[in-house]
């Protein structure tokens, strides 16, 4: 054979080659061959940051509603509210406190000269005043009429209805009447 005849064999099988694998791929049920690309990662899901709404109130520079990150404290409420005023007794109020939604915090203005000794000026009283929205239930306990279920039943409605702006809202507490009351106002305050 010729070079001429065996270039026209090579051409002829490549053609007949090349049929075959056409109808081959074209059968049904027989998918073509093709490169895929790898598959992207998944994107992440980045979930907002929980979030919960105080009221920041009293001697701060800028008494308002402040949304915080969930877990905050009440530092973190003084902070958002521009700090405390020049006249805050931060120290009369649990700086350290966690907060919890819809939580009111009032920080406390200094007590001044004219409003007495550190008592509130009440001869009767020869102890300080009970602070009731930072004392303990044990604390509260020392006060007359306030045994272990009253002092509980105070410290859970301070956490869940937040601090008391007034002595008079102990009323509020279950089972404080008024009797009970005129029988504290002079032992308690809440700065």
């Amino acid at each position: 054979m010729k070079g001429r005849d065996v270039a026209g064999i090579v051409i002829l099988l490549l053609v007949v080659g090349i049929a075959l694998g056409w109808r081959w791929l074209s059968k049904p049920g027989t998918e073509p061959l093709t490169f895929e690309e790898p598959e992207a990662a998944p994107e992440e899901i980045i979930s907002e940051p929980a979030v919960i709404t105080v009221h920041v109130a009293g001697a701060v520079q800028n008494p308002g509603v402040y949304t915080l990150r969930e877990g905050a404290r009440a530092l973190d409420a003084l902070q958002a509210a521009g700090g405390a005023h020049s006249e805050a007794d931060e120290h009369a109020f649990n700086l350290a406190q966690p907060l919890y939604d819809g939580q009111r915090i009032e920080i406390p203005f200094k007590r001044g000269e004219e409003e007495g000794n550190v008592n509130g000026g009440n001869p009767e009283s020869s102890s300080p005043l009970i602070n009731i929205n930072t004392a303990s239930a044990r604390e509260l306990e020392a006060l007359p009429n306030i045994g272990p279920a009253r002092a509980v039943q105070i410290v859970e409605h301070r956490e869940k209805y937040g601090y008391f702006t007034s002595v008079e809202e102990l009323i509020l507490v279950p089972g404080i009447g008024d009797k009970i009351l005129a029988s504290l106002r002079h032992l308690v305050t809440i700065y």
